[in-house]
Parts: structure tokens; C-alpha cells; sequence
């Protein structure tokens, strides 16, 4: 991923900001670092057969086509832009516009950060800029003050974005991007001090709500959607309640992350994890019951390499595929065969993922609860049945499961801490509130 990529999840928002300041800041990703020869016009004042190039959406000309000075003078203006970091040249006139802080800011988050990174991060920054960009893209950076921030804060709330945790987060996104702007020396210092003067929002204050909160997902649940859903994906539900990891920590595991000698658990020592930019170290906890689901997975023939991931959705694809084949009813004949290998190779083959992620299988996981209770609603009609809907959940909540299982049992809240892999009390507490709610009802049913 790059800044470009980021890019492109704002320029592809919907009622965006207009042409001019569009074409500004995509210029400034892909200036020309090439002469360009202007052909003869004879409305043109500048004269016939001139070279320009166009840096920053504003084009830059250096002399006549037979002038064999004008390469020199365009390799010395290039050279003093790549010693400015690709910048605009400073003007007492004219400061920095806030299209071209964004622009350059996006360049270097491109730069900084890996593609895993821009995958989890991306669509929200583009998000928060849009309406920065959309009222106040063509003014000059310096002049940003808290009133403006407010202005964008409430534009976000009357967008109906009216969760608190969303604006506040977005609000935060643009501080940061100031705050860069500001230790590049692209605006003053006093610009990011003026910001940091608008306060975040409560839930309440101008209609804006506090938001869902993430909680458990009902254990009753979870067993009820399990037979719907693919094989794969029923083991990886499976796999994240019995080891209360993240998400995106078994979809990255690999066989060799597994210690399978040490008796007991399996300790997996994550290499990619969302704590390992901040140097911690990362150990899932993989007892019998979780032992069982990667077994199934890691010896199967053939075993998949030691350094991709367990669970792929390519690999998924191909079983799924040579099952219908095995248990195909028809007879194949030959015509058959000819046809399909026909057919295959003017099919193109479909660029499946080679681990899951986090919304394709909660994508899966709506369905199988639709299918669920599609079926529960035919039992309530034909055997005179009362049973109850199946709520829809996500592939987050079972984490939440896992950790508040853990905390119900003699290990309590430092238990769960230490299986969540949390830093502070604190956080494991915010995933185990439904397991603190029903340890309350219980020292109340017995004592008060």
C-alpha cells in the first residue's frame, strides 16, 4: 500500500469536494518530473514551442524548444523540489493549502506504513478527511483554527454520524494530520496548539449517541449458528471460543508459530500481531479442545507449508470443489469432461485470498444466522414450536465470549488478563462486563 492507495479511498468518496482542488491534490502525487513540449498556439502569449512540467497542479515552464539550456533548468528545479521532500516552493505570498498538507500527509503515511496496515486504516482516514477537505480543502493551512474544527465536527454530527467514539476518532485523525504538518515545519506550531483546544464529545451533547457496545455473544447462540456455516469457518469460530484470540491472529497463524512438543497447551509465539509495532510479545494459548480443530487442519494430507497461513481460502475453495466432485449423483461422461475442460479454460480462475479476514467471515456468519432462523421459523410453523430468533453477531464477539468464559471460572479477572493478552486490568475488563454482570446477580441472589 502506498499514499496513492490511501488516496484513492478519498477521491473515490461519494460528493466530494470540486474540481479544482481535486485536481490540485492529485497532482501533487503524480507531478510530471518530465519535459513536456507546449506545441505552437497562436493565442498563446508565452510564445511557440515552449517546455513546462507541472509540479503540484501549477505548471512550472523553463524556455524554448531550441534552447538547450531548458533541460538544465528543469534538472535544477527538480533537484531543489526532491531537497524540499517533494514540497511546494515556500511563497511569503501564498502558505500551504490544506488540500496540499492532506496530500503530502497521505504520501507519508504510504511511506511509513506496511500493506496490513493500510488495510485496517485506510477507509477510516479517508472517511474523517472527506469533509475537512470538502469545506475548507483551498484555504491556507496556517489559518485552520479551533472554530473550523468545530465547524467539521458538526458537519460529521448534522452527516448522521451521531456515534460519539466515531466523531471523536475521525476529529482525532485530522488533529494528527496537523500535528504532522506541524513537525515538518509545513504550518506553525500554534495551528496544532489552537486544535488541541476543541473537546471531545460526550454521548448526549448535541444529540450525538454513545454507540453500541461489543459485547459476548450469547454462548446458546453461537452453538445454534455453528451447523450453518462452512466447515472452515466452523472451526475457526470454534478456535477463537476455546482460545479467546483476536481475530486476525488466527487468521495469520501458521504451523510454524506452533511449539506442538510442550505437553498440555500449544504456545503460539505470533510474529505479526497488533501489539508488535510497540515491541510485546504475543502467546496464544492453545488447549486440548483447540489442540483438536488444528489438528484436523495441520496434518491433513497434503499439510500445508510451515509459513502460510492454517486457514486459506483458496485451499477452502478446493476442497469445497473436490467434495462436489466425489459426491457428484450423475454419472461423468465423456462429453462431460471435454466440455468442463473447455469451459475451464476460457473461465478465468477466481483470485481467492489466501487467509481470511475479519469481514468476509462476519459476512458469513449473518448468513448462517438468516439460514438459522429461516429453518427455526419452519419448526415454529410445522411443529407448533416456540423457539426464539437467533440474534445476528460478529466475528469480534466471540473473543468477548471466550474471555468473559474465562474470567466465570477459578482463574477470574487475571485469568482472562493473561489468556487476552492484555497490558492493564482495565481492558480485559471492558470484554468481560456481561461475566462481572452475572458474578453481581449471583453475590446478590445469595446475599443481598
Amino acid at each position: 500500500a502506498s499514499g496513492a492507495s490511501l488516496w484513492g479511498y478519498i477521491v473515490g468518496l461519494p460528493m466530494f469536494i470540486g474540481g479544482g482542488v481535486l485536481l490540485g491534490l492529485r497532482e501533487t502525487f503524480d507531478s510530471e518530473q518530465s519535459l513536456v513540449s507546449r506545441d505552437a498556439d497562436p493565442g498563446n502569449s508565452r510564445g511557440v514551442g515552449r517546455f513546462y512540467a507541472r509540479f503540484h497542479g501549477r505548471p512550472i515552464w523553463f524556455g524554448r524548444v531550441d534552447d538547450p539550456t531548458s533541460q538544465a533548468r528543469f534538472d535544477e528545479y527538480l533537484a531543489q523540489w526532491l531537497a524540499r521532500g517533494r514540497r511546494p516552493e515556500a511563497t511569503p505570498e501564498q502558505g500551504l493549502p490544506i488540500s496540499g498538507v492532506v496530500a503530502q500527509y497521505l504520501r507519508h503515511l504510504g511511506d511509513k506504513h506496511d500493506e496490513g496496515w493500510h488495510e485496517n486504516n485506510n477507509p477510516r482516514i479517508g472517511y474523517a478527511l472527506r469533509p475537512l477537505l470538502t469545506m475548507f480543502g483551498s484555504e491556507l493551512a496556517e489559518e485552520f483554527s479551533p472554530l473550523k474544527l468545530e465547524a467539521v465536527q458538526r458537519a460529521m454530527i448534522s452527516g448522521g454520524r451521531r456515534c460519539v467514539g466515531t466523531i471523536n476518532a475521525r476529529v482525532q485523525i485530522i488533529r494528527r494530520c496537523f500535528e504532522w504538518a506541524a513537525s515538518q515545519e509545513l504550518i506553525p506550531a500554534s495551528v496544532i496548539v489552537g486544535l488541541k483546544t476543541v473537546q471531545h464529545l460526550r454521548a448526549g451533547e448535541f444529540g450525538v449517541s454513545a454507540g453500541r457496545v461489543r459485547k459476548e455473544v450469547d454462548e446458546e447462540t453461537l452453538v445454534a449458528t455453528l451447523p450453518y456455516l462452512h466447515p472452515v469457518l466452523r472451526d475457526i469460530v470454534e478456535l477463537l471460543r476455546w482460545s479467546a484470540a483476536r481475530p486476525a491472529e488466527i487468521f495469520n497463524l501458521t504451523p510454524e508459530q506452533i511449539d506442538r512438543s510442550r505437553p498440555g497447551a500449544w504456545p503460539a509465539r505470533l510474529k505479526k500481531h497488533k501489539n508488535a509495532k510497540k515491541g510485546k510479545v504475543r502467546m496464544v494459548p492453545f488447549g486440548p479442545r483447540a489442540q483438536a480443530i488444528l489438528r484436523r487442519h495441520m496434518d491433513r494430507v497434503p499439510k500445508p507449508a510451515e509459513d502460510k497461513p492454517i486457514f486459506s481460502p483458496d485451499r477452502a475453495m478446493e476442497e469445497h470443489n473436490h467434495h462436489r466432485r466425489k459426491t457428484r449423483k450423475t454419472e461423468l461422461w465423456d462429453s462431460h469432461v471435454t466440455r468442463q475442460k473447455r469451459e475451464k479454460a476460457q473461465r478465468k480462475r477466481p483470485n481467492y485470498a489466501d487467509r481470511y479476514d475479519a469481514r468476509v467471515v462476519t459476512k458469513a456468519i449473518g448468513r448462517a444466522v438468516a439460514r438459522a432462523n429461516q429453518e427455526r421459523r419452519r419448526r415454529n410453523a410445522e411443529e407448533d414450536l416456540d423457539l426464539p430468533m437467533l440474534e445476528r453477531w460478529t466475528i469480534y464477539r466471540v473473543r468477548h465470549t471466550g474471555l468473559g468464559r474465562v474470567r466465570a471460572s477459578k482463574y477470574g479477572l487475571e485469568g482472562a488478563k493473561a489468556v487476552g493478552g492484555h497490558s492493564s486490568v482495565s481492558m480485559t475488563e471492558d470484554y468481560t462486563i456481561a461475566a462481572e454482570h452475572e458474578l453481581a446477580l449471583k453475590i446478590a441472589a445469595e446475599m443481598g
